[in-house]
């Protein structure tokens, strides 16, 4: 099991790296890094990040959870979170204005990769230390 410590270590440090993506993405990235980013989808990789940063803070909240418990916490907050970028972020609703079939696979995606990350980090940092 990792420590305290480095629970709390990671939520910073994975607080941080998701407030410099969106800031990055929605103040500096130039036409061609969005088209990138869009193309290869590489913002799953936040979503994943943003999965194993649910995981630890339920961790550090409820200790070890049962498997459903915690992949329904996942769902609900990953679900959370796309309606706050549906409601507050206007490139997401110019997206689903222009293309509402693509921004529910992109929705769906995003989900996916929260859910496979946190199972994943779960998997690795959790399980595999003896913790159930």
């Amino acid at each position: 099991m990792i420590s305290r410590k480095t629970e709390i270590a990671f939520i910073v440090f994975t607080f941080f790296v998701m407030i410099l993506w969106e800031v990055y993405v929605n103040f500096f990235a130039s036409q061609t890094a969005i088209r990138f980013i869009t193309q290869y989808q590489v913002d799953k990789l936040l979503h994943a990040l943003g999965g194993a940063f649910i995981v630890v803070i339920v961790n550090i909240l409820f200790g070890q959870t049962r498997f459903y418990t915690l992949l329904s916490v996942i769902i609900a907050v990953s679900i959370f979170w796309e309606a706050l970028e549906f409601l507050f972020d206007p490139q997401v609703a110019y997206f689903f204005d222009k293309n509402k079939v693509l921004w529910l696979e992109d929705s769906v995606g995003d989900l996916a990769a929260a859910v496979v990350g946190a199972l994943v980090f779960r998997k690795l940092f959790y399980l595999t230390r003896g913790v159930v």
